[in-house]
C-alpha cells in the first residue's frame, strides 16, 4: 500500500469513529458559555405537563410569584417554562435559572400563556444567556432603567428553556431587579456518565482494527 492510500484509509477510519461516538447529538441548538442570543418565540403544542412550581417571592422592595411548568416533548425530552410576576414595588430585569450544568440548552418565550394556565402576553425577553461556567441560563430584560424591564403589576411572556435532559431534579431560581430573590424551583437532573453501548463498541474496535491491519501490512511492504 502506497503511503498516500495509507493516509486516506486512516482519515476515513477515523471520520467513522467520530460519526459512531457522536451519533445523539442533541436536538436543542445549543447556548454557549459565555454567550447571549436574542430568545425566538416558540408556538405549537407544549407537549405533555409533567410537574409545576408556584413560588412567591418577597425580598426587600421586591414582591411577586414566579410559576414554572415542566412538558415533556415527543422526544422525551424537557423543555422548563417559567413566568414571573411583579406585585411591586420594585421592578425586575433579570431571571436566572441554575443546574443546567453539561445540558444543552436552548431559549425561547412564548405570549401564549393564557393557553398554558398562565397569562397571556408579557413583557419579551431582550436577550439569553449561558454563563461562563455553562450552568446558569438568564434572561434579561434591559438595563434597571429599560422601559424593557418588568414593572410593579406586570408580568413577563413565558420563558422558556428547552433541554435534551429526560429527568429533572430541585433547582434554583434568582429573581433580580432591585433586591434579588431566590427560589426553590425544578432543573434538569445531572448527566449520567456516558456508557458506549454494545453496538457503538463493536463498530469502534472494528475501525481501529482496520486501521492497525492496514498499518501492519504497510509496514511489512505488501501490495494491496
Amino acid at each position: 500500500m502506497n503511503p498516500l492510500r495509507f493516509k486516506q484509509l486512516g482519515r476515513a477510519g477515523l471520520t467513522l469513529i467520530a460519526l459512531v461516538m457522536f451519533s445523539s447529538v442533541a436536538e436543542a441548538t445549543p447556548l454557549t458559555p459565555g454567550n447571549s442570543v436574542v430568545p425566538s418565540v416558540l408556538t405549537g403544542d407544549p407537549g405533555t405537563l409533567i410537574s409545576s412550581v408556584v413560588a412567591p417571592f418577597n425580598v426587600g422592595t421586591l414582591h411577586g410569584t414566579l410559576s414554572e411548568l415542566v412538558f415533556r416533548q415527543t422526544n422525551n425530552f424537557l423543555d422548563f417554562y417559567f413566568q414571573v410576576l411583579d406585585t411591586g414595588p420594585s421592578y425586575i430585569n433579570y431571571i436566572t435559572n441554575s443546574d443546567f450544568a453539561n445540558r444543552v440548552t436552548d431559549v425561547f418565550y412564548r405570549s401564549d400563556g393564557g393557553n398554558l394556565g398562565l397569562l397571556g402576553g408579557g413583557a419579551v425577553p431582550q436577550t439569553g444567556d449561558l454563563d461562563g461556567s455553562g450552568s446558569n441560563v438568564g434572561f434579561g430584560f434591559g438595563t434597571p432603567t429599560s422601559s424593557a424591564r418588568i414593572l410593579p403589576g406586570q408580568y413577563s411572556a413565558v420563558l422558556v428553556i428547552r433541554t435534551n435532559e429526560g429527568t429533572f431534579q430541585s433547582g434554583n431560581t434568582g429573581v433580580i431587579g432591585e433586591f434579588t430573590g431566590n427560589l426553590a424551583t425544578l432543573a434538569p437532573d445531572p448527566p449520567p456518565v456516558a456508557t458506549p453501548e454494545p453496538a457503538t463498541l463493536i463498530l469502534l474496535g472494528s475501525g481501529l482494527a482496520g486501521i492497525f491491519a492496514a498499518r501492519r501490512r504497510f509496514q511489512r511492504g505488501d501490495k494491496v
